[in-house]
């Protein structure tokens, strides 16, 4: 085996990966004659040519613990220095993405503001989420509004629970900031009425799991 470049840097993850030349000896499982090699995490895939091998060094998909870091979530803290001391810690995984943007699903609608929670359960009858939006956190905080399905026009609609008949302004701006994130799920929760999960014809603004983009982006190529 001989190390074709040393040290290419990925993209977002900044981990270093050598491109090796496997054609004189025989890879494992005739993976391919080229290899990236995870310095960090000694993990090397092989791939058939030194074009793609060039390609995938400098992405965070040639090693799969980089690729889990690289698809943590966008909203929740993380750090590099603890993910390099132990690759399975130090982030939170993403479950699926909004628009590209990898997030967990308790960040499912989007950015949560601050001092603001919710919760989200299942009507059993009508088999539709209700979600309520609390200012502290949810169980112990104030309820101040539900997100549930009507079946009269068959939509999801806001459903208000003023928390006092007067408001400090520092209320009032909690307050505020919960509305602002309840309509965020009352629209989320009616674009995916109206275009379910793996509609080919499609690309959803909502959140979508990793493997229903996976199922409608197939279709997507199959029909082209």
């Amino acid at each position: 085996m001989l190390i074709k470049e040393n040290r290419v840097c990925a993209h977002r993850t900044l981990t270093h990966r050598n491109i090796e030349d496997w054609r004189k000896h025989s890879p494992a499982d005739n993976q391919g004659p080229w290899a990236v090699h995870c310095l960090e995490h000694r993990l090397r895939k092989f791939v058939s040519t030194y074009r793609e091998a060039k390609d995938l060094a400098s992405m965070p998909a040639s090693c799969s613990f980089c690729e889990a870091f690289d698809q943590r979530c966008v909203y929740c803290p993380s750090s590099r220095e603890q993910w390099s001391i132990d690759a399975m810690t130090g982030f939170t995984p993403s479950t699926g993405h909004i628009m590209g943007t990898a997030v967990c699903s308790h960040h499912k609608y989007g950015t949560v503001p601050e001092h603001i929670d919710f919760l989200e359960i299942t009507n059993v009858v009508l088999n539709k989420p209700v979600v309520k939006v609390f200012i502290g956190q949810a169980f112990t905080g104030t309820k101040i509004c539900a997100i549930e399905y009507q079946t009269g026009d068959r939509k999801f609609w806001l459903r208000l629970q003023m928390p006092s008949l007067f408001m400090t302004p520092v209320g009032a701006a909690d307050y505020h900031r919960a509305l602002g994130f309840a309509l965020n799920v009352a629209h989320a929760l009616n674009e995916s009425l109206v275009h379910p999960p793996g509609d080919p014809n499609f690309v959803p603004t909502i959140y979508e799991i990793w493997e229903e983009r996976t199922s409608r982006v197939a279709k997507q190529r199959s029909q082209s």
